[in-house]
């Protein structure tokens, strides 16, 4: 188990460039025998890679978290969405209104239609009983 955790030691300073030249050529020969040792290296710089990427995420996401907090997203917003027209600020101020107003009308043409066909019999009874 030590020689786990000097291993990995000794990978991460590989990696990071802390040996010296002669350290570094004999971890080189090391990597070239032993192909355990070679994919632990990899699996290492792998890892240590996503962690930076990982860092680098965080880093945006609090950059764009401050960018984010100093803008006004109501003003924005009030500057930049669409104003409806007249006809449709009217419509929505007064469409109760209007459909009140609406049903009387149907309601009045229904009565004045029924009332015209009432008409029409009351004349067509008088021109029978004229007749006869």
């Amino acid at each position: 188990m030590r020689n786990e955790i000097q291993l990995e030691a000794i990978i991460e300073d590989y990696l990071n460039g802390k040996l010296n030249p002669a350290e570094q050529a004999a971890f080189e020969q090391l990597r070239n025998n032993d192909p355990i040792v070679d994919h632990k290296v990899v699996a290492h710089k792998v890892f240590l890679e996503s962690m930076k990427q990982y860092a680098d995420v965080l880093v945006l996401k609090q950059q764009m978290d401050a960018a984010h907090d100093g803008i006004d997203v109501a003003s924005l917003s009030a500057q930049v969405k669409p104003h409806s027209s007249r006809i449709v600020r009217f419509w929505q101020n007064s469409r109760s209104a209007i459909a009140v107003a609406a049903s009387f009308l149907i309601l009045v043409s229904l009565v004045v239609l029924n009332q015209n066909k009432q008409e029409g019999s009351f004349e067509a009874l008088n021109r029978d009983v004229s007749q006869n």
